[in-house]
Protein backbone atom coordinates (compact mmCIF):
# COMPACT_ATOMS: atom_id res chain seq x y z
CA UNK A 1 0.00 0.00 0.00
CA UNK A 2 1.55 3.48 -0.62
CA UNK A 3 0.42 6.86 0.95
CA UNK A 4 -0.83 9.72 -1.03
CA UNK A 5 1.03 13.07 -0.79
CA UNK A 6 -0.89 14.60 1.69
CA UNK A 7 0.08 11.49 4.16
CA UNK A 8 -4.09 11.57 4.71
CA UNK A 9 -5.13 8.12 2.41
CA UNK A 10 -3.84 5.02 1.77
CA UNK A 11 -4.25 3.57 -1.77
CA UNK A 12 -3.07 0.63 -4.77
CA UNK A 13 -2.21 1.39 -8.03
CA UNK A 14 -1.52 4.85 -9.35
CA UNK A 15 -2.44 8.03 -7.74
CA UNK A 16 -4.63 8.54 -4.25
CA UNK A 17 -8.65 8.39 -5.70
CA UNK A 18 -9.46 10.08 -2.49
CA UNK A 19 -7.75 12.99 -2.96
CA UNK A 20 -8.19 13.14 -7.08
CA UNK A 21 -11.66 13.09 -6.14
CA UNK A 22 -11.11 16.32 -3.71
CA UNK A 23 -9.33 18.19 -6.45
CA UNK A 24 -11.65 17.72 -9.41
CA UNK A 25 -14.72 19.01 -6.71
CA UNK A 26 -12.28 21.88 -5.39
CA UNK A 27 -11.72 22.86 -9.34
CA UNK A 28 -15.82 22.76 -10.57
CA UNK A 29 -16.50 25.03 -7.46
CA UNK A 30 -13.63 27.67 -8.35
CA UNK A 31 -14.67 27.25 -12.13
CA UNK A 32 -18.46 26.37 -12.16
CA UNK A 33 -19.67 29.07 -14.05
CA UNK A 34 -16.93 28.41 -16.76
CA UNK A 35 -18.15 25.13 -17.04
CA UNK A 36 -21.70 25.49 -17.29
CA UNK A 37 -21.22 27.57 -19.92
CA UNK A 38 -18.57 25.81 -22.26
CA UNK A 39 -21.61 23.09 -21.56
CA UNK A 40 -24.45 25.46 -22.81
CA UNK A 41 -22.49 26.50 -26.22
CA UNK A 42 -21.88 22.80 -27.01
CA UNK A 43 -25.12 21.97 -27.13
CA UNK A 44 -25.93 24.87 -28.82
CA UNK A 45 -23.26 24.33 -31.24
CA UNK A 46 -24.42 20.47 -31.64
CA UNK A 47 -28.09 20.88 -31.33
CA UNK A 48 -28.24 17.23 -33.57
CA UNK A 49 -25.98 15.39 -31.42
CA UNK A 50 -27.74 16.21 -28.24
CA UNK A 51 -31.52 15.32 -30.02
CA UNK A 52 -30.16 11.84 -30.93
CA UNK A 53 -28.44 11.09 -27.85
CA UNK A 54 -31.71 12.02 -26.01
CA UNK A 55 -34.21 10.41 -28.19
CA UNK A 56 -31.29 7.13 -27.89
CA UNK A 57 -32.00 7.43 -24.43
CA UNK A 58 -35.58 7.12 -24.37
CA UNK A 59 -36.00 4.79 -26.86
CA UNK A 60 -33.29 2.54 -24.36
CA UNK A 61 -34.98 3.75 -20.63
CA UNK A 62 -38.61 4.39 -21.32
CA UNK A 63 -39.07 3.11 -17.82
CA UNK A 64 -36.68 5.76 -16.44
CA UNK A 65 -38.29 8.29 -18.68
CA UNK A 66 -42.07 7.24 -17.02
CA UNK A 67 -40.25 7.53 -13.72
CA UNK A 68 -38.93 11.23 -14.03
CA UNK A 69 -41.99 12.54 -15.77
CA UNK A 70 -44.25 11.09 -12.95
CA UNK A 71 -41.51 12.86 -10.50
CA UNK A 72 -41.81 16.14 -12.06
CA UNK A 73 -46.11 16.02 -11.85
CA UNK A 74 -46.02 15.18 -8.53
CA UNK A 75 -43.33 17.73 -7.51
CA UNK A 76 -45.29 20.63 -9.93
CA UNK A 77 -48.75 19.99 -9.15
CA UNK A 78 -50.08 23.42 -10.01
CA UNK A 79 -47.91 23.94 -13.17
CA UNK A 80 -49.34 20.20 -14.42
CA UNK A 81 -52.64 21.30 -13.62
CA UNK A 82 -52.41 24.82 -15.78
CA UNK A 83 -50.75 23.38 -18.53
CA UNK A 84 -53.34 20.41 -18.36
CA UNK A 85 -56.24 23.50 -18.28
CA UNK A 86 -54.68 25.19 -21.33
CA UNK A 87 -54.33 22.02 -23.14
CA UNK A 88 -57.96 21.21 -22.84
CA UNK A 89 -58.75 25.01 -23.90
CA UNK A 90 -56.84 25.34 -26.60
CA UNK A 91 -57.98 21.79 -27.84
CA UNK A 92 -54.19 20.91 -28.57
CA UNK A 93 -53.46 18.09 -30.64
CA UNK A 94 -52.43 16.32 -27.42
CA UNK A 95 -55.24 16.58 -25.98
CA UNK A 96 -57.61 15.09 -28.41
CA UNK A 97 -55.40 12.16 -29.49
CA UNK A 98 -55.31 11.25 -25.41
CA UNK A 99 -59.31 11.60 -25.90
CA UNK A 100 -59.31 8.91 -28.49
CA UNK A 101 -56.76 7.09 -26.68
CA UNK A 102 -54.32 7.20 -29.82
CA UNK A 103 -50.71 8.52 -30.23
CA UNK A 104 -50.70 12.02 -32.09
CA UNK A 105 -49.04 10.79 -34.82
CA UNK A 106 -51.25 8.37 -35.85
CA UNK A 107 -54.44 10.30 -35.39
CA UNK A 108 -55.48 11.80 -39.08
CA UNK A 109 -55.51 15.71 -39.26
CA UNK A 110 -59.25 15.30 -40.62
CA UNK A 111 -60.60 13.33 -37.44
CA UNK A 112 -58.46 15.53 -35.27
CA UNK A 113 -60.68 18.53 -36.95
CA UNK A 114 -63.72 16.32 -36.80
CA UNK A 115 -63.07 15.96 -33.12
CA UNK A 116 -62.14 19.39 -32.42
CA UNK A 117 -65.99 20.36 -33.88
CA UNK A 118 -67.32 17.66 -31.65
CA UNK A 119 -65.73 19.51 -28.95
CA UNK A 120 -66.59 23.05 -30.13
CA UNK A 121 -70.25 21.87 -30.33
CA UNK A 122 -70.84 19.81 -26.62
CA UNK A 123 -69.08 23.12 -24.89
CA UNK A 124 -71.56 25.55 -26.53
CA UNK A 125 -74.65 23.46 -26.02
CA UNK A 126 -73.30 23.36 -22.84
CA UNK A 127 -73.50 26.78 -22.05
CA UNK A 128 -76.40 27.25 -24.31
CA UNK A 129 -77.97 25.02 -21.52
CA UNK A 130 -76.47 27.02 -18.05
CA UNK A 131 -78.15 30.42 -19.77
CA UNK A 132 -81.18 28.59 -20.12
CA UNK A 133 -81.30 27.19 -16.87
CA UNK A 134 -80.63 30.49 -15.05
Amino acid sequence: MKTCKSGRHQFEGRGCPVCAKEKKAAYYAAHSEKLKAAAIARRVANPGYYRASSTKWRVAYPERLKAAKDRWYAANPERTKATQLSYRERLSAGYIAELLELPVKDVPEELMEAKRVTLKLKRLIKEMKNENAK
